[in-house]
């Protein structure tokens, strides 16, 4: 399940803008899953100006598109987000690549952003015998 949203629009004023957009901060949702909880990675980004859209989301990948003919694009800075969810994994070290494609020919180009992260074994739970496990519960 993957799921997008334009947030906000915090300024309008024409100008030409060169720059393009950014990545402002990619977490995990939960830090440190369980053995078989998903995986949820959450990208913040922001689109400097009116030319710029939120493009098609991938499996670990999203693409912003510039429509920019060489005018004048209003700035229009628009935060949005994009969840990306993977299945569990077993316990263990985890890199998750999410790589940014610039379709542009302003800022053309494609960005890698690695989210590293350990899913850990509930502790001890390989220690109990089902037994000493039941006796917790009556």
């Amino acid at each position: 399940m993957k799921s997008y949203v334009l947030v906000l629009l915090l300024v309008a004023i024409p100008t030409l803008v060169i720059a393009g957009t950014h990545v402002d901060s990619i977490n995990l949702v939960r830090p440190n899953p369980a053995p078989g909880d998903p995986i949820r990675i959450y990208v913040e980004a922001s689109l400097p100006d009116v030319c710029w859209t939120q493009g098609p989301v991938g499996d670990s990948e999203f693409t912003v598109l510039d429509s920019s003919t060489g005018e004048d694009c209003t700035i229009a800075i628009f935060h949005y987000g994009i969840l990306f969810e993977f299945e569990g994994r077993p316990a263990g070290d985890y890199s998750i690549t999410i790589t940014e494609l610039h379709e542009s020919v302003r800022d053309p180009g494609s960005w890698e952003h690695v989210v590293e992260f350990t899913v850990e074994s509930p502790v001890g739970s390989d220690r109990q015998s089902w037994s000493s496990v039941k006796s917790l519960f009556h």
